[in-house]
């Protein structure tokens, strides 16, 4: 006579039955089991906890001021916005009046040492930025050449090394970099 599975397999593990001794061993492997389990998880949210600190933390030290200041990439902006040749938001020679409109800066505007009066003269100026900061755009036309070129001023980032006027060309553009009077100073044309 056959009888139905489940009624069979009830009588076969009916037979087997544990001691006390049996249940309790069975009780602690078990506890052991779900403690490590517990250990285990525990652990590997502190480890994640420790890497999302330890991110943060170099995430907020990478976008201070001296850490993302990029040489390379302050090049390619002066040529980039020099080639983009953008109208001036204030046209006038005179240093005073574009200093005036550009009254938003953190930062007084300058005349540089540099740009003497007797070979530059200055045709405007308007905001722009640099490594995302805010800075001034000047153009300024030189008497000997007739030729145009973009002058920036930019606070000086805290922190980022200059060790004298750096020249270079980028993007075919002639640029000149350089400190004064706590400021940075870029210039961009076609022969400096």
């Amino acid at each position: 006579m056959k009888r139905p599975l489940k009624e069979l397999i009830q009588k076969h593990y009916g037979q087997f039955q544990l001691n006390s001794q049996q249940l309790n061993q069975l009780s602690q492997i078990q506890t052991s089991e779900h403690h490590r389990k517990r250990r285990g998880v525990f652990g590997a949210v502190f480890i994640l906890a420790f890497l999302a600190i330890a991110g943060v933390a170099w995430l907020i030290q990478s976008s201070d001021s001296t850490s993302s200041f990029h040489w390379a990439k302050v090049r390619e902006e002066l040529a980039y916005h020099h080639h983009k040749d953008m109208e001036m938001e204030v046209e006038s020679p005179s240093f005073e009046k574009v200093k005036e409109y550009l009254s938003q800066l953190d930062f007084s505007l300058i005349q540089s040492q540099e740009l003497s009066s007797d070979k530059w003269e200055l045709v405007g100026g308007r905001y722009c930025s640099l490594q995302g900061r805010l800075a001034a755009q000047l153009r300024y036309r030189n008497k000997e050449s007739q030729k145009y070129y973009t002058v920036y001023q930019l606070a000086y980032p805290a922190g980022v090394p200059l060790d004298g006027p750096i020249k270079m060309y980028e993007r075919g553009v002639a640029i000149k970099i350089w400190k004064e009077k706590g400021l940075l100073f870029g210039i961009a044309g076609e022969e400096i």
